[in-house]
């Protein structure tokens, strides 16, 4: 009698199988990112962000409505 053994599910950015790159993010379709793509692609967005002579785009907002001091 066999065994069913589940798929490993990977990151869909880098590869590593989930046991190895620790807890991933699931995303829509099954895609998935693991901690480590997570920070590698919000440096990458600060990057292209704060570039020299990249004027802010948009609006920004706060990410909370109450001042610091709460």
């Amino acid at each position: 009698m066999s065994q069913h053994i589940p798929p490993r599910r990977r990151c869909s950015f880098c590869g590593t199988a989930e046991p190895q790159a620790g807890h991933l993010q699931q995303g829509s379709a099954g895609a998935a990112i693991c901690d480590p793509c997570v920070v590698r692609l919000f440096a990458e967005l600060d990057r292209q962000a704060f570039s020299a002579g990249s004027p802010p785009k948009g609006n920004p907002t706060p990410l909370h409505g109450g001042s610091d001091d709460a």
